[in-house]
């Protein structure tokens, strides 16, 4: 009981967290400027963003969040529709990997760790396809214990 309860506990800290990232981008689409938007704009600035796996209804503002504060964005569903072959030539154009742990499938999540570690890509992994998880861990407030991480074994 103890082991659960320290769980839950800590997965409420991670969705409190999420929700402020959440908040901090309604307050800047409607015109605020606060520091969530700097933190977002120095991650994302210019970057290549290549997003794979997550839900149909997320990955559109996730994209856009990407394009507002300046970075390019590539989604791939995971090999859903879009053929698993093509994961290495979307590695291979970004500078950072980012994929929900709940919405990609196992083979598809480890292939990527594979590819990103073979071509020294930075890779996070999400706790859930959230917008609002991805942008708590832009934001550097995620607890994830898998990411970001460029390596596997050496972290």
């Amino acid at each position: 009981m103890r082991e659960e309860l320290d769980h839950l506990g800590l997965h409420a800290q991670a969705l409190g967290r999420e929700l402020a990232a959440a908040e901090r981008q309604l307050h800047e689409v409607g015109g605020g400027q606060g520091a969530g938007t700097r933190a977002l704009d120095r991650q994302l600035r210019g970057r290549r963003i290549f997003y794979v796996g997550g839900r149909p209804s997320s990955t559109p503002a996730i994209r856009e969040l990407v394009l507002r504060h300046g970075g390019e964005s590539q989604h791939h569903d995971g090999g859903l529709e879009d053929r698993k072959g093509l994961l290495a030539s979307g590695v291979a154009w970004a500078e950072l990997v980012v994929f929900p742990v709940d919405c990609i499938d196992h083979d598809s999540a480890g292939k990527l760790k594979r590819l990103c570690m073979r071509q020294g890509v930075s890779f996070m992994p999400l706790r859930s396809a959230s917008v609002a998880s991805f942008a708590a861990a832009l934001h550097g407030t995620s607890t994830d214990p898998y990411g970001p991480a460029n390596c596997l074994k050496h972290g």
